[in-house]
């Protein structure tokens, strides 16, 4: 199954009248502006290619860097390090305040800078940061260093590596698999292909669901603008239906906003670009996403450790809470595992405070060393 354009009509930029229309038969001329424009919808990669990850992996901007720190690892840990990946959003980069910036014997750091360093709070700093996709200026203490703390006291001999891909304010859309160093799939790619010089992937770790929770008169605050489209593989679960036209507001559905049919219709909006804010799809998508993972890592089997969402202190606007966790605890993959969050201390709406963030990360570290090892 390919992903479906179904194209409205679309008001381009710099014409006469303002715009000018695009009808669905003039699908060549459609994609060859949207090389140009981010009026139209693109996709940045050829859909389901192998030639795509290639593409992607060949420039990889990490790799260098990730050769000239290698010193900066003891001899014994060089190619034998347990990698874990921290993804997801604001949670997982963490917003607890930072008060230990101690190393640990055996806990290392594939920085943002693409170096490797031992581990220390802030993990998700962006200081000397490669990319801009996922950078979080906020960054404080989140689970991963407690993680790897946890699984150190568990296995003494074991020399781990966590590789930070979190991104504050994303969205499950957001994280969609698009072969492209500018998507929050690519870089996170792009990261972990570099890292895998010095170890093997063991897991991911991945945090993410408020922002989807949101009611749809919040999507327009601190959300990047995406235009690009994911590149679905066979067999996804998730089809895009593209209309180009000024969004209408959408009615809520079960928390979905979207027709329950496999298929999402989507609308540019001049400000974010394709609308966002899925929560009655988020598992679905979400095992699409992990398909990738897998596919592209040419690892079928890798675990997957999925939080669900806990708390908040404001559900007014965040209306979908309640589909989001359903969601994210009815999913049902192999190799996929599951956290709850629920419960633990909040410092504002949605944030853990530094203490629950500890507990979280040792909770990733029991489900994986009693579940996914």
């Amino acid at each position: 199954m390919i992903l479906r354009r179904e194209v409205a009509t679309d008001r381009m930029p710099g014409s006469a009248n303002g715009g000018q229309l695009l009808a669905a038969a003039t699908i060549a001329l459609f994609l060859m502006l949207g090389s140009c424009s981010p009026w139209a919808p693109t996709q940045g990669d050829t859909p389901n290619g192998a030639a795509s990850v290639h593409a992607l992996l060949a420039s990889n901007p990490y790799r260098e860097t990730e050769e000239r720190s290698v010193t900066a690892l003891p001899k014994e840990a060089r190619g034998k390090l347990m990698l874990f990946v921290l993804a997801g959003q604001s949670n997982m980069s963490g917003r607890g305040t930072v008060v230990d910036r101690s190393v640990v014997d055996g806990i290392y750091l594939f920085g943002n800078d693409g170096r490797w360093k031992a581990a220390s709070e802030p993990l998700d700093s962006c200081a000397g940061q490669i990319d801009r996709v996922s950078c979080d200026p906020d960054s404080g203490v989140g689970p991963g260093m407690e993680f790897a703390r946890t699984l150190k006291q568990i296995r003494p001999d074991a020399h781990i590596g966590l590789i930070p891909c979190a991104k504050g304010a994303s969205t499950i859309f957001e994280w969609e698999r698009r072969l492209n160093p500018e998507s929050l799939y690519g870089n996170c790619l792009l990261r972990m292909s570099a890292a895998s010089n010095q170890g093997r992937i063991h897991a991911i770790l991945f945090l993410q669901g408020e922002w989807d929770a949101l009611d749809d008169s919040y999507k327009h605050r601190l959300l990047e603008p995406i235009w690009s489209l994911p590149s679905k593989l066979p067999g996804h679960r998730v089809d895009y239906s593209v209309a180009v036209e000024e969004p209408e507001r959408p009615t809520d559905n079960g928390g979905s906003n979207f027709p329950k049919d496999g298929t999402i219709q989507l609308r540019k909006d001049s400000m974010v670009g394709w609308n966002r804010g899925l929560a009655g799809y988020w598992g679905q998508i979400f095992a699409d996403i992990v398909d990738g993972w897998r596919l592209d890592l040419e690892r079928p089997d890798l675990p997957v450790i999925l939080a669900v969402i806990g708390d908040n202190k404001n559900p007014k606007a965040y209306v979908h809470w309640q589909e989001v966790q359903r969601q994210q605890r009815t999913l049902r993959l192999p190799h996929l595992f599951r956290i709850e969050t629920q419960g633990l201390e909040l410092r504002d709406n949605v944030h853990f405070t530094t203490s629950s963030c500890i507990e979280i990360g040792r909770r990733f570290a029991r489900v994986y060393s009693q579940k996914a090892h």
